[in-house]
């Protein structure tokens, strides 16, 4: 059985562009501008380690769960109500599932916002595994946890593919010997020469699922 590991914001949602609005009126609520390290944070850290870095960093007078209820509840109506799957998402879940694969959610967004979204569009259940990034990952996805999500799919990295709109992810998987694919969005398209350079054509997924399909894949 081959497995089949996705990302969620801005490779299964179309949502990067509601975080960064949730970025925006947080900062702004407490008098700070983007920058640099707010990014890396919010972008690659683990859940619960890039609100303790923001806190320390912004040197704020909130806990770590006091920034994660700030964003969450920025975020929650929109993951309930309006929050749009990627063209081609849904068919890329799936055909997948369909042929056999066996699917992993792993997300740096917490259970209450993947569970709420990919359940109003109907894909929650095709997932043998939904996980937010693990806290002992505080760098996020790195490959010990590509390797970790592996395992508990009790699959070889050789028999997986993987959906990332992250280069560190994209490279973390590959190390491995999973199979990725550079998903397209509109955060990381100033970035396509950086992308190409590590090996990874950024794609949407109609492209996707044809290369797939052109390597027998499914």
């Amino acid at each position: 059985m081959p497995g089949a590991i996705f990302d969620l914001d801005g490779t299964l949602l179309d949502s990067n562009g509601l975080w960064a609005q949730v970025d925006d009126i947080f900062l702004s609520r407490h008098g700070l501008k983007k920058d640099a390290d707010y990014i890396r944070a919010v972008t690659q850290m683990e859940y619960h380690a890039s609100a303790a870095y923001v806190a320390w960093k912004y040197k704020l007078d909130l806990t770590p769960d006091e920034v994660i209820g700030e964003w969450e509840a920025l975020s929650l109506e929109a993951y309930q109500t309006s929050v749009p799957l990627k063209e081609g998402a849904r068919e890329a879940v799936t055909r997948l599932a369909a042929a056999g694969y066996r699917l992993a959610l792993v997300t740096l967004s917490p259970p209450l916002l993947y569970e709420a979204a990919l359940g109003r569009h109907g894909l929650l259940d095709y997932f043998y595994l939904a996980m937010t990034v693990p806290g002992d990952y505080a760098e996020g996805k790195d490959p010990a946890l590509f390797a970790h999500v592996c395992d508990q799919l009790a699959l070889q990295p050789v028999d997986c593919l993987g959906f990332e709109d992250d280069l560190k992810a994209l490279s973390s998987m590959a190390a491995l010997g999973i199979r990725a694919y550079a998903v397209a969005d509109r955060r990381n398209l100033a970035l396509r020469d950086q992308y190409a350079s590590a090996g990874f054509m950024q794609r949407d997924w109609a492209a996707i699922l044809a290369d797939i399909d052109n390597y027998k894949l499914i």
